[in-house]
């Protein structure tokens, strides 16, 4: 049975408006971060206007925070905050789960804030089924102005060119990263208005142990003993990258 659209349907044209044929669009007019990076289906998405809770925390020896706060925003009025202890080396993660997806390309979308004492920014998301664990991961190290990926041996290995990149809230950097879990390949990272093209990359993956999950991950760890600080406006997982 062919597929399309009626006569005098959503694609014919009018005089007095310009029709919009993608909803997507709609969806961005109507108020949804999904504004960045539109392809993909989203399986996830916070924007955290409507608190914290669905986060969980994993502090270093009990030191820092995550909080809720209205300082800072990159959609609507509220972001989370990440603050790290304030001893040389404190780190701190925030996780969230997705039902184990389907294998298919995925994406992971974030923006934040940097400071000065901020040592890296780095997240991830992690996957195990009947097949394996798979850990496709990136970080920015910011005193080199440099993205790294997690290579197949788990190694961090240096993405070029460097890209420096604006610090102190309330400037927010959007970033996504699309890997293939199909093929056990990175695609491409896209920071702000950057793409690097990571088609040739393996990410790691292990034997499976433990039961089929999906996690996803924020993690900022400190350059001194100082408290780090990022504000984070809002989280994306996509599943069937084009």
């Amino acid at each position: 049975m062919a597929h399309g659209a009626r006569d005098f349907g959503i694609y014919a044209p009018k005089e007095t408006i310009v029709i919009m044929e993608d909803l997507g669009e709609l969806a961005v007019r109507l108020g949804s971060p999904v504004n960045f990076d539109r392809k993909g289906d989203v399986v996830f998405l916070d924007d955290f206007e409507d608190g914290i809770s669905k986060w969980d925390i994993d502090l270093f020896a009990g030191r820092g925070s995550f909080t809720w706060e209205s300082t800072y925003s990159r959609f609507g009025g509220f972001s989370g905050l990440i603050t790290t202890g304030d001893n040389n080396g404190d780190e701190l993660w925030i996780f969230d789960f997705i039902p184990t997806p389907i294998r298919s390309k995925m994406g992971l979308e974030v923006s934040f804030t940097l400071v000065d004492t901020i040592l890296d920014f780095h997240f991830g998301l992690w996957v195990v089924d009947s097949e394996g664990r798979y850990y496709p991961e990136v970080q920015f190290v910011r005193a080199d102005d440099k993205w790294q990926y997690r290579d197949i041996g788990g190694v961090f290995q240096d993405i070029t060119p460097t890209q420096p990149l604006i610090e102190g809230p309330p400037y927010f950097h959007t970033v996504k990263l699309v890997f293939d879990l199909t093929t056990q390949y990175y695609s491409h990272l896209k920071v702000n208005n950057t793409i690097y093209d990571l088609s040739s990359l393996k990410f790691r993956k292990r034997d499976p142990v433990g039961d089929d999950s999906g996690l996803f991950f924020i993690r900022v760890k400190n350059n001194a003993a100082v408290e780090a600080l990022s504000y984070i406006g809002h989280v994306v997982v996509t599943q069937n990258e084009p």
